[in-house]
């Protein structure tokens, strides 16, 4: 009897400690791929966000999770689960923050009704609590009334909880563009990329998030989670597997320069992919028009597609003509610095240009600095380099005396500042 008893608990010690092991061995993975993609250094930087995540899916249930593809791997198998419970967390968080908004709202009403001063300061206890204070710190903060605590007080704390929450959202996007990502990098070899597409399930979630009225942050995060994903599917597939809607917003967000930067940018980049004839219209309108500001950051990254697309646009030649005339020295460097892809006896003319008889400087010296890159069609290309580099140098030189080499070589801001 004794011998039986103590076999089978011999027999569930060795059954605990596997399971141990097992648990073990699974969260090193997912804390693997919270991880995934971050450097060291912003590991550290968002270890908090990444705790917070860890827990919250350690929380959760994952039974009620779709089923898994077929010859999914552990690594995939995690990839799916963190996909689904990140969608659903994301979606808890905007809850949460449109609550915290309601009920901020309904603060800020109440508090205009009030009377007394002990009804004001009631009202203000109210609210301290729902944003999360314990009886001590209610109590804490009765007592501070006549000292520092009042509404400007739980206003600054509902503003930290909501930008928190935001930082969250924004975060988990990050994340789930990685995730997604991975998943289709290496399961689009096994499984119709379209399929796949659609089974994650990301454009109903993304969507909203791409007009959200909060911190700038969020859209860029949601456009960023799209983009990431969506580079994986093969260039010939995008269009296709995305929706009209979606691919409308990335039309117009390339075009709106009130957009962020950021996601201009990469809906330019993305138009390459997804829709040529609209990337056509596209570049026509942002390289013919010149506005202020931060546009010349665009308009250097669309002089960058425009050059690395010019085989598929018969207005290369002519919208090249019209950026050397961009007011924006730091554009017609962007386009000194691109034409050193191309051949140079489909692009000669522009090159010779920007180095001899543009009125700036520093974009002569950056079109001059180009030359060791440039495509030659002679057999003997260092020759080539040569001659072209001695002759543009002289013409260059014989006009002003001066190259600034310096500014050329510096970073944007740099280049802007530059006293040459």
């Amino acid at each position: 009897m004794n011998k039986t008893i103590n076999k089978k608990m011999n027999r569930s010690s060795v059954t605990q400690q596997i399971d141990q092991k097992i648990d073990q061995h699974v969260d090193q993975h997912i804390d693997q791929l919270l991880k995934l993609h971050i450097s060291p250094y912003l590991v550290k930087v968002e270890q908090r966000l990444i705790t917070q995540l860890y827990d919250a899916f350690k929380a959760a249930d994952h039974k009620t999770e779709r089923a898994l593809l077929p010859d999914t791997g552990d690594t995939d198998k995690y990839l799916l689960q963190l996909i689904d419970f990140s969608q659903q967390y994301i979606r808890q968080q905007l809850e949460h923050g449109a609550l915290m908004q309601r009920q901020h709202a309904k603060f800020t009403q109440q508090l205009s009704g009030a009377v007394t001063t002990q009804e004001h300061q009631q009202h203000i206890l109210d609210f301290a609590r729902r944003l999360g204070a314990t009886n001590a710190q209610i109590a804490s903060d009765r007592r501070a009334f006549k000292r520092w605590f009042g509404q400007d007080t739980v206003n600054e704390r509902y503003q930290r909880r909501h930008f928190s929450n935001e930082r969250m959202i924004a975060f988990c996007l990050e994340r789930l563009g990685v995730w997604c990502a991975t998943l289709l990098e290496n399961t689009v070899t096994r499984h119709d990329p379209e399929k796949l597409w659609r089974r994650l399930e990301l454009e109903p979630l993304l969507q909203p998030l791409l007009t959200y009225e909060g911190d700038t942050r969020v859209r860029v995060a949601a456009f960023q989670c799209l983009v990431t994903a969506l580079k994986q599917i093969p260039e010939n597939l995008q269009e296709h597997s995305v929706s009209d809607s979606t691919l409308q917003y990335v039309y117009r967000a390339a075009l709106n320069s009130s957009q962020d930067v950021w996601i201009q940018c990469e809906a330019l980049s993305m138009l390459e992919s997804l829709s040529r004839e609209s990337l056509k219209i596209v570049l026509h309108k942002r390289l013919t028009t010149t506005p202020a500001g931060d546009d010349l950051f665009v308009r250097r990254h669309a002089v960058r597609i425009l050059c690395n697309n010019r085989q598929h646009l018969p207005e290369a030649p002519a919208l090249i003509a019209t950026v050397l005339r961009d007011p924006s020295p730091a554009v017609r460097q962007a386009l000194a610095e691109s034409l050193a892809s191309i051949p140079l006896e489909d692009f000669q003319q522009p090159l010779r240009h920007l180095a001899c008889d543009d009125n700036t400087a520093s974009v002569r010296a950056t079109a001059l600095l180009q030359l060791p890159k440039l495509q030659l069609p002679h057999p003997l290309e260092n020759d080539a380099n040569f001659v072209v580099g001695l002759e543009l140098l002289s013409r260059a030189t014989a006009r002003t005396g001066h190259i600034c080499f310096t500014c050329s070589t510096q970073s944007l801001p740099r280049r802007l500042s530059c006293a040459c």
